[in-house]
């Protein structure tokens, strides 16, 4: 099998009709009782001290992506017994670190050893309060990229090549710019990019919301090491680069920065890269560098 999630035909055939109640799921998060939205991630396979804070990060911006304020947070941490208490220490420093500067209260979880797992392997449920509804998409609406595509490709390639990187993890996250986009009535949608892309992020938004949408890729803003890179970079692991859908008529000089217009809402149903119509998904050998810190 692949690495990660499960396309949305995978998971309704070997999922979601195994379930009491028919559902559909949602983008990023859902919202129940008509005021709260929850968000549920895993974190596993990357560095000990990076764990906790992405855990964290995960499921608050997916959270916030639905237009809600992050409150509260069930936390699972669950590790291999070659590891110790002191392992899960540094796990918990990063999630109470970033709780603590976000207001959120973990209220919740279970932490142990087990012989079933070869590596760290944290789990996170955000729930928060909702404080606005997303918009009604339109034909003509703008596509915009707000963030760096393949940041966190590079980052997972020194990583794995050097043991080391120049690029700050801690930037490697949407959260802050997700939650200013919150007071701009222009937005009417965001959706972070993560392990499979932007075109990933574009293909999942458009089965989700029934849409179309075409983007033009001399428009994405490109990690400067990858400008030039021969494999499409539109399916690179890119988190901390979200995706905003808004009015036409949006200031973009009151977006969070770097920030640029890669398309438009269509009225065909299908995501067009370049002109040319993406069916299927793929993924990168970067991919492959999830499992590798162990």
């Amino acid at each position: 099998m692949r690495i990660g999630k499960l396309s949305m035909e995978e998971l309704t055939v070997h999922v979601l009709r195994h379930f009491p109640k028919p559902i559909r799921p949602p983008l990023d998060a859902a919202t129940f009782d008509k005021k709260y939205i929850v968000s549920h991630d895993p974190s596993i396979g990357m560095p000990i001290e990076t764990l906790g804070f992405f855990a964290f990060h995960y499921t608050a911006s997916d959270v916030a992506a639905k237009f809600g304020i992050p409150r509260y947070m069930v936390i699972g941490i669950y590790m291999p017994i070659n590891y110790t208490n002191k392992d899960i220490e540094i796990i918990a420093e990063g999630i109470g670190g970033e709780a603590g500067k976000y207001g959120v209260e973990i209220i919740a979880g279970h932490t142990g050893f087990y012989k079933g797992f070869r590596s760290p392997f944290v789990s996170s449920t955000c729930i928060g309060e909702k404080i606005r509804e997303e918009g009604t998409l339109a034909v003509g609406d703008k596509v915009i990229q707000i963030g760096i595509i393949g940041l966190e490709a590079v980052w997972l390639r020194e990583l794995f090549g050097e043991g080391e990187s120049k690029i700050d993890y801690r930037k490697l996250t949407p959260l802050d710019n997700i939650l200013s986009l919150h007071n701009i009535r222009e937005i009417k949608l965001i959706h972070d990019v993560g392990e499979g892309g932007i075109a990933t992020a574009l293909y999942e938004l458009c089965i989700n919301k029934e849409i179309g949408i075409a983007i033009d890729t001399s428009k994405l803003i490109v990690y400067e090491e990858l400008i030039n890179y021969e494999r499409d970079i539109s399916f690179m692991p890119s988190y901390g680069a979200l995706i905003a859908v808004a009015d036409d008529n949006v200031d973009i000089s009151k977006l969070p920065r770097p920030a640029a217009v890669i398309g438009k809402v269509t009225e065909d149903g299908s995501l067009k890269i370049d002109d040319r119509v993406i069916t299927s998904l793929k993924r990168t050998g970067f991919d492959e560098l999830y499992g590798e810190f162990v």
